[in-house]
């Protein structure tokens, strides 16, 4: 090979190079935000409830036209999401996922959106869950949900008392999940 066609070969990757990072960079620049949904309260409807256990299924708005699905089962939640694109039920299994001890989630749900043309999308979610260890102990976490019409679920699990810095750390973690494997807990 002769030096001009080297010298080509090296100015098209290059260029491959560049065009690939600044594709990253303005994917990246796409400005994300908070909103903020209730798990509870007034904006929530009972869906269902066995008067004999205790346990319910409520119905809260989500961002998108989606909804959160609340469940609380012995003593203990979980939600499940249901996207507005495809109305299909997305579980995030906190009670398996995050802690299997008596827990309850916090009085809202943190989505990570961005807006395109005019449309909000949802790209991940943040929810508190507070659990009591089999000890006593009050525990608080957050849980960290990438969102996608092809899959939802938890990939980080933030503990609370020892992150000082535990609500950016999940916004950091929320914005960068897309490429982040799901969380599996022990069924």
């Amino acid at each position: 090979m002769h030096a001009g066609m080297q010298k080509t070969i090296h100015r098209v990757v290059l260029a491959a190079a560049i065009l690939q990072l600044t594709g990253k960079v303005l994917a990246a620049s796409a400005k994300i935000s908070s909103i903020y949904t209730p798990l509870a309260g007034k904006s929530c409807v009972l869906v269902k409830e066995d008067k004999e256990t205790g346990n319910s299924l409520q119905s809260c708005p989500g961002v998108a036209n989606g909804k959160v699905i609340v469940a609380y089962d012995d003593q203990r939640m979980s939600i499940t999401l249901v996207l507005a694109e495809d109305k299909k039920e997305q579980p995030l299994d906190l009670w398996t996922v995050v802690t299997k001890s008596f827990s309850s989630l916090g009085a809202s749900a943190e989505w990570r959106v961005t807006q395109k043309s005019g449309k909000t999308l949802p790209h991940a979610l943040i929810v508190r869950v507070n659990a009591t260890s089999s000890e006593g102990r009050k525990l608080s976490y957050l849980a960290v949900a990438k969102v996608a019409v092809e899959q939802a679920c938890v990939v980080d699990v933030i503990s609370v008392a020892s992150d000082r810095d535990a609500n950016q750390r999940a916004r950091r973690s929320a914005d960068q999940s897309a490429d982040k494997p799901c969380l599996r807990g022990e069924k």
